[in-house]
């Protein structure tokens, strides 16, 4: 009987000594906004899904240049490309296929073209490392 309560307490140990790091998905990223505009709404997706689930930000906001939010997911995910969403009140941006299996940070940057309108998707860019 001791040794089976020795033991007990021997594998509790070792599960709480176990880094939380270790129990982290494949997915987790830091999103970096770039952009130059306060990004309120973040949402994450597999890719080519049209359902977006819950804003990640929550109250929160991503504000200014190189202000950064950790996302990470749960370790049984097994997706590797996702699609990301933001929203600064006045618009929505589109990131698709992004594969977050390969990547622990994706900054997203918004490149002004005077030749095309605010909006136009082909402005807003991400990058990853």
């Amino acid at each position: 009987m001791k040794k089976l309560i020795f033991s007990l307490i021997a594998l509790i140990s070792l599960m709480l000594s176990f880094p939380m790091s270790a129990m982290a998905g494949p997915q987790d990223f830091t999103v970096v906004n770039n952009t130059g505009w306060d990004i309120h709404h973040l949402y994450v997706s597999p890719a080519g899904q049209d359902s977006w689930g819950d804003d990640i930000l929550g109250k929160d906001v991503l504000t200014g240049d190189e202000d950064s939010v950790d996302i990470a997911f749960d370790q049984a995910e097994t997706e590797d490309s996702w699609d990301i969403k933001i929203n600064d009140y006045e618009r929505d941006v589109y990131f698709r296929n992004v594969d977050l299996s390969k990547l622990s940070t994706v900054t997203l940057t918004y490149d002004a073209d005077p030749s095309k309108e605010e909006s136009d998707p082909s402005n807003y860019h991400w990058s990853g490392e």
